[in-house]
């Protein structure tokens, strides 16, 4: 059994776990039975497990996908980390690299979409960022990223695993796709789970560090401090390590951490001994013209989500909708 978000204590949390994974069952059910179907096609992209397993790029994916073959998708999400969620770090991420692409934020995903509609913004369909649980807006596909590194039979509900849901829930998956390395038996048990085999597989290459103006820069040798406020920062340190790079100081930030200006003035000074700042995408989009100026470069790591088997049928399925 994969340890949970509580570490060595995760074991003392199982009670606990039983109990969540019951109450967000019976949630999802009762939202699902009131749910909400707007007049386009609805793709949903989300996991099982809490943290990062490559959402919001696979959507870029898709969205790119479906801009290819002619359509105009628009993106809804729920804009964590921020009392506007306009404001939050993955919608700016999002508008920052699709810039003609519609991104929807609020609670009520629905109320959104419509709401946009009535303004007159024009999309035919709408690809639903972490929408796995939000099954209170009726979808015609479902895509469920299950993390290769955390697969659902090893782990257990929270607080004591990571998973949101029991993993019986998968079995509401349309699709499931592997995200990151996952063993033979893990994928068995995981289709298992879901009822049918993997569609596909995905994983995020390491495309080197960039400046904010998209010029790649070389890592050897030199000291960087990171800013990492995702659900998975070792990602970010290990790949900058395996590029030369050296960890000077990497301070611990939560997943969509509003980084306080206390806190940035912390790394400021961090950075008087160091080459640069290497700060993820989405906590650069979310600091904006904070990071200006600053002591030494910043520099953004740029990771590319590719299809590493079942390309073709993931991308049927995906455009199946909209036939």
């Amino acid at each position: 059994m994969t340890q949970g978000p509580a570490g060595p204590w995760s074991a003392l949390l199982h009670p606990f776990s039983w109990v969540y994974g019951s109450l967000s069952a019976r949630q999802i059910r009762r939202k699902q039975q009131r749910s909400v179907r707007v007049d386009v096609p609805v793709i949903s992209v989300g996991n099982l497990a809490a943290g990062g397993t490559g959402k919001s790029p696979f959507v870029r994916l898709l969205v790119g996908w479906l801009i290819d073959a002619g359509h105009r998708p628009a993106i809804a999400m729920r804009g964590y980390g921020a009392a506007n969620p306009h404001e939050a770090d993955e919608v700016l991420e999002h508008r920052s690299a699709m810039p003609d692409v519609p991104v929807l934020a609020g609670p009520d995903r629905a109320f959104e979409i419509q709401k946009a509609q009535r303004e007159g913004i024009r999309f035919d369909c709408v690809v639903l960022d972490d929408g796995f649980q939000h099954t209170e807006l009726a979808r015609d596909l479902d895509v469920v990223l299950v993390d290769g590194m955390r697969p659902p039979a090893r782990t257990t509900t929270l607080p004591a695993g990571w998973l949101r849901e029991p993993a019986s829930g998968l079995r509401r998956a349309d699709v499931w796709v592997v995200s990151g390395p996952m063993g033979q038996e893990d994928q068995m048990a995981t289709a298992q789970l879901a009822g049918q085999p993997a569609l596909a597989e995905v994983s995020a290459i390491w495309q080197g560090v960039h400046t904010p103006q998209g010029d790649e820069v070389s890592v050897q040798g030199k000291r960087c401090v990171v800013m990492a406020g995702i659900a998975r920062p070792e990602r970010v340190r290990d790949a900058l390590v395996q590029a030369g790079g050296i960890v000077a100081a990497m301070p611990p930030l939560a997943d969509h951490d509003p980084i306080s200006p206390v806190m940035l003035d912390q790394f400021r000074a961090l950075c008087s001994e160091a080459d640069a700042l290497v700060v993820t995408a989405k906590d650069a989009a979310r600091l904006g013209d904070r990071l200006q100026p600053w002591p030494v470069p910043v520099w953004i790591p740029r990771v590319e989500l590719t299809v590493s088997d079942g390309e073709v049928a993931l991308r049927e399925r995906v455009l199946s909708v909209l036939q």
